[in-house]
Order: C-alpha cells, then sequence, then structure tokens
C-alpha cells in the first residue's frame, strides 16, 4: 500500500491576470499568467514574485507563461537585471517556465539560457529552461 502525501498549498495571489501559490511541500512557488501582461503590469507580479521568494524560500519556480504572447526588449532586460539576478544569491536553484514551443517568448527563453551561460553563472547556483507542459517541467524541476 502506498502513502498519500498530503500537500500544503498557499495561494497568495489570485487576479484576473495570474494565480501565485506556495507549494509548501515541494519547496515551488508556482506562477500562472491568466492573460498577456507588459510594462508595469508584468513587472508588479514579478516583484510580488521576488518577495514571495524571500519569504518562503522555495528551491523551485513554476511559471506559466503560456497567456504571453511576446517580451518586449525593455521588458525582456528589465527581467534579466531584477529577477534574475536577484535570484542568484536566493534559495531558488531550478526555474522551469512553461511556454507554447514557437511562441516569441521563445527568444527571451533562448536568451535568459545564452546570459546564464555567458555570465558564468553555475549550474549549482541557478538552472532555467523551458517545458511544453507542467508535468514536464515538474519532472525536471523535482529530478536531482
Amino acid at each position: 500500500m502506498e502513502a498519500k502525501q498530503e500537500r500544503n498549498i498557499i495561494v497568495v495571489k489570485e487576479t484576473e491576470l495570474c494565480t501565485i501559490s506556495v507549494d509548501l511541500t515541494l519547496s515551488i512557488i508556482k506562477a500562472y499568467c491568466k492573460q498577456h501582461m507588459e510594462g508595469e503590469e508584468m513587472r508588479q507580479n514579478l516583484l510580488a514574485l521576488l518577495d514571495l521568494i524571500h519569504v518562503f524560500k522555495p528551491k523551485y519556480i513554476l511559471g506559466n507563461v503560456r497567456a504571453l504572447h511576446y517580451l518586449d526588449l525593455q521588458d525582456s532586460n528589465w527581467f534579466w537585471q531584477k529577477i534574475v539576478m536577484s535570484l542568484r544569491g536566493s534559495s531558488v536553484v531550478k526555474w522551469a517556465r512553461i511556454e507554447d514551443p514557437h511562441s516569441m517568448v521563445e527568444l527571451s527563453t533562448m536568451q535568459i539560457r545564452l546570459r546564464l551561460e555567458e555570465e558564468g553563472i553555475a549550474k549549482s547556483e541557478l538552472q532555467f529552461d523551458a517545458f511544453p507542459d507542467e508535468e514536464s517541467a515538474l519532472h525536471w524541476l523535482l529530478q536531482e
């Protein structure tokens, strides 16, 4: 007989734009974008995510950005400077992003991977990858 583990999940933000929850059992912050957002809307939600990382100290982030159509250059640069660089010294070791495989967001993903490599950020410090579905993303996040 297999024991079933109770999961401790807290929904910390729920708006028409996004839902952010924390799975304390798996040490994952999940962000689900419901609509396309950019500029100040996107930045405020990402800063809220960063605040939650400092509070809950998760090992993993799972972001579903299928609703995003693209990231413009300003947002992409801001994302790198404010969010990715802040994660370097945090508890987060892996960030998985769920996105449509041939969307414009994929360009941002390729840029992030390249910049992590160029900056010499070790895989033990922070890993980032994109996936077409939640199952694949969770599998990658939780493998040691």
